[in-house]
Formats: structure tokens, C-alpha cells, sequence
């Protein structure tokens, strides 16, 4: 007599509660990585274009009204010169004589997060925060 291999059904279903329960612990965790990658990548472009503010305040060439078209594209890069990048997220640099302000905005996320001058790093309470 030939015996038969095969799997039974109750094999079956405790497989497909493994991949379950291990896709409901990987997917979320998935999204927050991919989340902070996002934020990363408009983080460092406002911390650069940060350090070249304070450069050009130690300088005393800070002028009031410089605007994100007259930073050097390799520092705000990859933000265009209307502060947008491909994926419509965008960085607005406000200034003063002395002081700035720099607020980012990511493409498909509520909140914005800002640096200024003193350091200060805050957000506005929404999906985005600083990553640490």
C-alpha cells in the first residue's frame, strides 16, 4: 500500500497564523521606519541650511529677506529653488538681520518642524517630529 504525503489542513492554518501574526508585528513596524527615513531626509537639508545661516551671521552677511533660492543648491539640495523637492515635501527659510526661521513640511503627513537660530528644534504637534 502507497502512503501519501501531503499536509494536513490543520498544518496549513497554524502556517498561515504564523505569517499572521508575524506580518501584523512587521508591517507596523515597517511604516515607522519608512516614516523616519521621510523625516530624516527633510531633517538634514534644514540642518544644513541652518549651518550656512549661522555661517553667514558670523560673517555679518545675514540680510533680512534671503530666501531659499539664494542658499546654494549643494546645501539645499535636493530642495529646489522654490523649497520643493520631487516628492512635493518643502522647506521655507524666513530671515531676518540676525535671526532665522526654517519650517519643513512633508508630502502626505499633517505638522511641520522648525529650527531657528537659537537651536531650538520644535514641531508642530502633527504625524512629523524630529528624529533623534
Amino acid at each position: 500500500m502507497l502512503k501519501k504525503k501531503a499536509f494536513t489542513l490543520i498544518e496549513l492554518m497554524i502556517t498561515v497564523g504564523i505569517i499572521g501574526v508575524l506580518a501584523a508585528v512587521a508591517v507596523p513596524a515597517y511604516n515607522g521606519y519608512t516614516k523616519r527615513a521621510k523625516i530624516q531626509k527633510l531633517q538634514v537639508p534644514i540642518e544644513a541650511v541652518a549651518a550656512y545661516l549661522e555661517t553667514r551671521i558670523a560673517e555679518g552677511l545675514l540680510a533680512n529677506g534671503t530666501t531659499i533660492s539664494s542658499i546654494p543648491e549643494k546645501i539645499r539640495f535636493p530642495f529646489d529653488n522654490t523649497g520643493k523637492n520631487t516628492e512635493n515635501d518643502q522647506i521655507t527659510v524666513i530671515t531676518t538681520t540676525n535671526t532665522y526661521s526654517i519650517t519643513g513640511e512633508l508630502s502626505g503627513y499633517s505638522g511641520t518642524i522648525k529650527l531657528d537660530q537659537t537651536g531650538q528644534k520644535t514641531d508642530s504637534g502633527g504625524d512629523i517630529s524630529w528624529v533623534k
